[in-house]
């Protein structure tokens, strides 16, 4: 069978590259619960890449491929160290990730001394929860080597092992004790499951052999986080802080697996669902210090069962912010927090982070907030500004993209520095020291006018009579992002012409390839209130390629059949918006190909509503599609994607649009 590389190396040109690539997409996305194959397939996009002369896209993919090689089964040290060769030699290699094992790093005099043995850990055994010296001497006969490799573990694999050794020690027990000793472990197996009565016990089960040993577990903390301590783990949280800060203080050498032990006990202990935001500093002193293997390691176990815990290192923020302390010279790390306000004070995907630094000019504070399109809410970005002063008055906020304009803007209005730049090495020129003198605001540029000046200029243009497009094209120069048009005319009383010539101004305004998701949901609102001029701007000459895209025609019949139904049309969502591609590496590596799904949301009443719809039925768009419907009421699906619907458990689907309309609205 002939292997991709093979198919790369006979393609002769451009054309046959591209065909190549498009099919290779494809193929990843039918296969996208098979590691093996998503490593076959990065390796071979970022080649395609390389040669069409994409860098930047060879590079993802490349860096792709180092995350893959991480992500169970993990692939051997050899396969990771080529992948890793992959990324550099084009440029990347910023992956953060565990290294393989049998790989080393030199170690200074303190690391030559003899380690101390660790406690053991989940990657232990054969299925990697540290149960497996259990396991094999269970299953030698070895009961009382079973029960000392038990010791100090919990779970519900270490208690199915404890019945399964107690099953053991009844059957090579006396005859005349076996039906007292069996409804012994009845009641503790009741109890484990959660299904005895009041009366019952609620010991572990003891061996047989050793009865005047009665211990209950529940009384000990035996965490491997409480070995490292040497104290039980206090259950209060501010407590929990301070002890892992004075064993981070005492021990700074392995201040790794501390950060290791206490992302595993807190998902032990709290649950996967239990988000632990207080962790993301000690996380980072040890990456920061070179320690990062063993947390890395744990965090991307955790991130396989789905613990909300390590969510956080997976945004942008994190990542920025450990580049920028090896990014700017001289800079040593102090802390890094998660959120500047209390729960609820600013939105939970957009929490702003804050990274504290020590160096020769004095001490720094860098702001993060995670690269969005979507507009971030202004009811939040002049608290959060405030709130970064309060803790730095030179603090500087990075804040890249054009949904971040809005925090920008109010940062800026409180004298914070700002900068939208994405690269370590622009930070580094502009964080601002409290040692250094006070700077100078910067001088406005005389053709720059305020926002509220702006705002009239443009609301006063766009009520006139008649649109004047060169009057248009000067208002919307005032802005130095676009979407601050958009959030003018929010909420204005304008024509239906003025509208349709404003999103003709703001196309003509930007640049060629970018994205404009508000126009995108402003034309198709008109459009589906029946406003002249609007279809076209969607599906005729250049404007449809910004504001249209594939499928628009069935997305503007549904828009439609949801006005007649009463629905307020508020947006028209084309694939996965940039906070979903960022959060989600499966919609991250389809990338254009969602865009065959688009999502319609309004009002109905006082209810919110949603409508997907598979507008383009691709390989792509339904491996994208479950990704995306969660809001959704109903899924309008073309009928021959509905026998491959049947196997999966989602929203209900149509191929009928009136019927779609209906659930939606629950009429």
């Amino acid at each position: 069978m002939t292997t991709w590389e093979e198919r790369i190396a006979a393609a002769n040109d451009d054309a046959e590259r591209r065909r190549l690539l498009a099919e290779l997409g494809g193929w990843r996305a039918r296969n996208l619960g098979d590691v093996m194959a998503l490593r076959e397939a990065a390796r071979a996009m970022s080649s395609l890449y390389a040669l069409l002369g994409d860098n930047a896209a060879a590079v993802r993919e490349a860096e792709s491929l180092v995350s893959l090689c991480q992500t169970h089964p993990v692939a051997s040290p050899a396969e990771l160290r080529k992948a890793r060769a992959l990324a550099q030699s084009l440029g990347g290699g910023g992956v953060v990730g565990p290294r393989a094992r049998g790989e080393r790093r030199e170690r200074g005099e303190r690391g030559e001394r003899k380690e101390r043995k660790k406690p053991q850990t989940r990657s232990e055994g054969p299925t990697s929860d540290g149960l497996g010296p259990a396991r094999e001497a269970l299953a030698s006969g070895d009961l009382d080597g079973a029960r000392k490799a038990l010791r100090r573990k919990k779970g519900a694999d270490a208690a199915l092992l404890r019945a399964a050794v107690w099953v053991e020690e009844i059957r090579g027990g006396a005859p005349e004790e076996r039906d007292a000793s069996l409804e012994r472990l009845a009641t503790w197996i009741r109890r484990q499951v959660g299904a005895s009565a009041p009366a019952e016990r609620t010991e572990a089960p003891k061996a047989e052999k050793k009865p005047a040993k009665p211990k209950a577990e529940v009384m000990v903390d035996d965490s491997a986080l409480a070995a490292f301590l040497g104290e039980a783990v206090p259950s209060r949280r501010r407590a929990r802080i301070h002890a892992l800060e004075r064993a981070a203080a005492a021990r700074p050498d392995q201040v790794g697996e501390l950060a290791s032990l206490a992302l595993q006990h807190h998902v032990d202990t709290e649950g996967a669902e239990s988000p632990a935001p207080w962790l993301v500093g000690i996380v980072a002193q040890a990456v920061v210090s070179g320690q990062g293997d063993a947390p890395l390691a744990t965090i991307a176990s955790l991130r396989e069962q789905g613990a909300v815990a390590v969510a956080a290192y997976g945004e942008w923020a994190w990542t920025a912010a450990i580049d920028a302390v090896s990014a700017i010279e001289g800079a040593e790390f102090e802390g890094l927090r998660r959120g500047v306000l209390a729960r609820g004070g600013e939105p939970e995907e957009r929490k702003v982070w804050t990274l504290r630094l020590q160096g020769p000019q004095g001490k720094a504070l860098i702001a993060f907030a995670n690269p969005d399109d979507a507009t971030y809410p202004e009811d939040f970005a002049g608290p959060v500004a405030e709130r970064v002063k309060s803790l730095a008055d030179g603090a500087l906020l990075v804040a890249p993209g054009t949904g971040n304009a809005s925090l920008r803007d109010a940062a800026a209005n409180v004298g914070l520095a700002v900068s939208d730049a994405t690269e370590a090495s622009a930070w580094a020129a502009a964080v601002v020291w409290a040692g250094k003198s006070e700077r100078k605001p910067a001088e406005p540029k005389p053709e720059r006018k305020s926002v509220d000046e702006a705002n009239a200029r443009l609301l006063a243009v766009l009520g006139a009579d008649s649109v004047d497009a060169d009057a248009l094209s000067e208002a919307l120069s005032a802005y130095d992002r676009l979407h601050k048009a958009f959030v003018a005319v929010r909420g204005a009383e304008l024509s239906d012409a003025a509208q349709l010539a404003f999103l003709q101004g703001v196309h003509a305004a930007a640049p060629a390839k970018a994205r404009l998701p508000e126009g995108t949901s402003s034309a198709v609102r008109l459009a589906s209130a029946g406003v002249d001029g609007a279809v076209a701007l969607l599906t005729e000459g250049e404007t449809a390629e910004r504001f249209g895209g594939a499928g628009i025609d069935t997305v503007l019949e549904a828009a439609r059949a949801l006005h007649a139904a009463g629905v307020r049309l508020d947006r028209a969502v084309r694939g996965a918006m940039a906070r979903e591609r960022r959060q989600d590496p499966v919609l991250s590596a389809l990338d254009a190909g969602a865009d065959g799904v688009w999502r319609l949301m309004g009002t109905a009443g006082e209810t919110q509503v949603q409508l997907a719809v598979l507008a383009v039925d691709t390989p792509e768009a339904r491996a994208a599609l479950p990704r995306l419907w969660s809001r959704s009421q109903a899924l309008l699906l073309p009928e021959d994607a509905m026998a491959w619907y049947a196997e999966l458990d989602g929203p209900k689907a149509f191929t009928d649009l009136g019927e779609a309309v209906s659930a939606t609205t629950g009429a």
